[in-house]
């Protein structure tokens, strides 16, 4: 191996593949995501993509240690992207690779940092739209960043550090912690916090069951950081999680881990004021199918719910026997209740968005006797 800063390596498939179950029989799920891993692998096959390398300055001292650092790209926009990802240091260009990246995907970039140092990594649009980050890179560095493309011209930077943020969070016994009469997730369940803001923060994340709290972690974050603790609780059941910003806010949030939640995770947000947002992850947004199988047009008033909260509504007609599609967004994903309201009634359904077991396409049929929801429950295995 040279003394260039960079490796490059082909992106590969995931080491792990959780096939979708639809819980009301519904198979095919070819839209259904099994939560991210470390490796930021690909997750289609139709890529295009050029990558350019440029060897950084030679040096007679012995190489440096190798470090693990490495780049990924998320496009969660609608439409396809075209992607150019630059790496400099010192200013001088050390790796470039341009790539499409289907909407809703990602995939790993075939650039790794190898070498510790101050580096700026420049992403692009094809659009003219691009952002920049500084990463710094030390000796024992292990961890990635991630490129996502938010919306239509629209790129923001996060940068993953690998490895459990308080590997002595458990404060009552070992993690993962385990109730004596609660059924086990087919995983254990697990906590990512992240910082959105550009500026380094603080905060403090306790999870508590009834009485006993067995969850208790402080952490530094820099700008655009996450992180994430593995094998936090084992059972089914219901969680108290407190959050606790150091110049911030503070939050509870009650963390619902049913028993067919196979791959439980809390997701702790600090946005850029420093206030904390609680949720399990997922989309944040829905569609919704509503049809009208009558020979008369129909209005319906749809509401989401967090809570007693409203986070989203809208009003539409839906033309007789005829269905049209309508989408809420929400702040984050979690447990919703959706309210469909005509003139014959009103009918409600609590549902799940949850990263890797949600509830999303629900069909609302406006019947004579009123709105009819009928969800379907995808979970990953």
């Amino acid at each position: 191996m040279s003394d260039g800063a960079l490796v490059t390596a082909p992106p590969s498939r995931r080491s792990v593949l959780r096939t979708c179950v639809g819980t009301l029989g519904v198979g095919g799920l070819a839209g259904c995501l099994a939560p991210s891993d470390d490796s930021g692998t690909n997750r289609s096959e139709r890529r295009t993509e050029t990558t350019t390398e440029t060897p950084s300055e030679t040096s007679e001292s012995p190489t440096p240690r190798r470090v693990e650092a490495h780049l990924a790209a998320e496009n969660e926009a609608d439409t396809e992207v075209a992607l150019t990802v630059t790496v400099r240091r010192d200013g001088e260009r050390v790796a470039e690779q341009t790539a499409t990246i289907d909407a809703d995907d990602g995939r790993s970039l075939a650039v790794d940092v190898a070498r510790p140092g101050e580096y700026t990594v420049e992403a692009r649009l094809r659009s003219g739209t691009s952002s920049t980050f500084d990463w710094e890179i030390g000796t024992e560095y292990d961890g990635r960043l991630e490129v996502r493309i938010t919306g239509p011209d629209q790129v923001v930077f996060r940068e993953k550090l690998r490895g459990s943020v308080c590997e002595n969070g458990g404060t009552n016994g070992d993690l993962p912690f385990s109730l004596p009469d609660a059924e086990e997730t087919y995983r254990p369940g697990t906590v990512e916090i992240r910082n959105d803001a550009k500026s380094a923060m603080t905060l403090t994340v306790s999870i508590v069951h009834e009485e006993t709290t067995y969850f208790e972690c402080t952490t530094d974050l820099g700008g655009r950081q996450f992180v994430s603790n593995d094998a936090v609780t084992a059972s089914a059941g219901t969680y108290a999680v407190t959050v606790d910003v150091s110049d911030g806010g503070r939050t509870e949030y009650s963390w619902q881990v049913p028993t067919e939640y196979n791959w439980p995770k809390l997701l702790v947000v600090v946005d850029e004021d420093g206030d904390p947002l609680v949720g399990c992850g997922g989309r944040s947004e829905t569609s919704l199918v509503v049809e009208n199988p009558t020979n008369e047009s129909q209005s319906v008033d749809l509401t989401l719910l967090r809570g007693e909260e409203p986070v989203d509504d809208g009003s539409i007609t839906v033309d007789p026997d005829s269905e049209t599609e309508h989408t809420l967004s929400f702040p984050i994903g979690d447990f919703y209740t959706l309210r469909a309201a005509t003139d014959a009634g009103t009918g409600a359904e609590t549902l799940a968005y949850c990263d890797c077991y949600e509830q999303f396409s629900p069909t609302v049929t406006l019947g004579p006797d009123g709105p009819q929801i009928e969800p379907v429950t995808y979970n990953c295995e």
